[in-house]
């Protein structure tokens, strides 16, 4: 419901999960993609091998939403390459963590 108070043009939003098509969310995620929800290793996946890491060079906000859980089930090493290929953008990139 939120995002019917926007702009028609940022109500795009795509989600990209293991086990699903990958070539589908290729196709997902063609053209101006505002909002991009992601587990770490399907994103990781798309930043490395299919340009997206360009594509989001210019990236105003990274959120990584239950943070904690995600570095106790060991996926730091994931986190850590998705923020090298992600460098903040020269406007600077506001990034954050959540936890419940």
């Amino acid at each position: 419901k939120l995002l019917t108070f926007h702009d028609k043009r940022l109500q795009k939003v795509v989600t990209c999960v293991g086990g699903t098509n990958g070539k589908q969310d290729l196709r997902n995620l063609s053209g101006f993609t505002p909002i991009v929800v992601a587990t770490p290793g399907r994103l990781l996946d798309h930043l490395q091998n299919n340009g997206l890491a360009e594509r989001m060079a210019n990236l105003d906000s990274l959120i990584l939403d239950e943070a904690d859980q995600l570095l106790d089930m060991g996926f730091r090493p994931d986190i850590e390459r998705i923020l090298r290929l992600l460098e903040p953008s020269q406007t600077s990139r506001q990034t954050l963590l959540f936890s419940a």
